[in-house]
């Protein structure tokens, strides 16, 4: 179970209740804490974000582009992080993705593998990921995706991968929910189980 602070629960209200409206107009973000400021203890002690889901490896805040402004550490070979966004094809008609974050394009001495980082989309969290998409992100430069998701959908689980034993530092991830005007790539196809 997770310790949260009374100044921390409330912090998550205002982002919950922000973003029951997130739909009703263009640009709304649909990712609560997108830019990883809320931190909360694990079981063990340890750091860990409190609304993302860390699902494999391990991560810890750390400074970004500047000192006073944290970000997530992706730390080992392995690393994913994921929410789930529980609106389908009635809300959301194009998804607009900005990744800031700084990957090392240093080999790493021991494997000479370099960090590579991921945009992982799986509709209908049901296992079965319908967009796998590399990011090259360098110096927290935006990266930014427009994405046509599915006709039909209930929910998409967002997820970024970092693979490699280089470094990868999160300063934010924004999904947003925009026009379809937006997004001019042919929806993406929806897997089915």
């Amino acid at each position: 179970m997770k310790n949260h602070s009374p100044r921390l629960l409330l912090a998550l209200l205002v982002l919950s209740l922000g973003s029951l409206g997130a739909t009703d107009s263009c640009g709304s973000d649909i990712l609560a804490d997108p830019s990883f400021d809320l931190w909360c203890q694990d079981e063990a002690g340890q750091q860990t974000l409190c609304t993302w889901e860390l699902e494999e490896g391990r991560i810890e805040p750390v400074p970004t582009w500047h000192e006073a402004e944290e970000g997530a550490s992706l730390i080992g070979e392995l690393v994913s992080i994921s929410q789930l966004v529980e609106l389908g094809s009635d809300e959301l008609d194009c998804i607009f993705f900005t990744l800031n974050a700084e990957v090392s394009d240093e080999d790493d001495a021991d494997s000479g593998e370099r960090a590579s980082l991921a945009l992982l989309l799986d509709f209908n969290d049901d296992g079965l990921v319908e967009l796998d998409q590399v990011l090259v992100a360098d110096d927290y430069r935006a990266v930014q995706l427009f994405l046509t998701p599915p006709e039909e959908f209930e929910s998409v689980r967002v997820r970024v991968r970092k693979t490699g034993a280089g470094e990868a530092i999160l300063a934010a991830i924004r999904a947003q929910s925009e026009s379809s005007d937006n997004c001019h790539e042919a929806p993406i196809e929806l897997l089915q189980p």
